[in-house]
């Protein structure tokens, strides 16, 4: 089974594209929506993204990310932060090699770590 996180934007979906796009060093593939006002699907790896106006706020899940080198997700890490809140700075911990949490400027909750 594999399971693919879906992020929900209240219009600003588009914003968040491009922020994303920074901070994974991916190229997004984007469905507008036909007055282009709007995202009705986007993809950057295996992460996805829309607006959807009416989405209900979630606290109880985050996103994580593994990368191969504490180099790659401390990169990643600091582009995610920008502008939000760093929860837990990434560095060494009992459970994995370098390892953070954080919450991004749309209140989209990260974890960053070493596989």
């Amino acid at each position: 089974m594999k399971v693919n996180p879906y992020l929900h934007f209240k219009g600003n979906c588009a914003e968040a594209i491009k922020f994303y796009e920074g901070a994974f060093g991916l190229k997004a593939t984007v469905y507008p929506s036909e007055d282009g006002k709007s995202i009705l699907h986007a993809d950057i790896g295996d992460i996805m993204f829309c607006d959807w106006e009416d989405a209900p706020a979630t606290a109880n899940i985050s996103v994580s990310v593994a990368y191969d080198t504490t180099k790659e997700a401390k990169v990643v890490f600091d582009k995610l932060a920008t502008g939000g809140k760093i929860e837990q700075a990434i560095d060494k911990t009992d459970w994995s090699e370098y390892w953070g949490s954080l919450t991004d400027k749309f209140g989209i909750m990260w974890q960053v770590t070493v596989k």
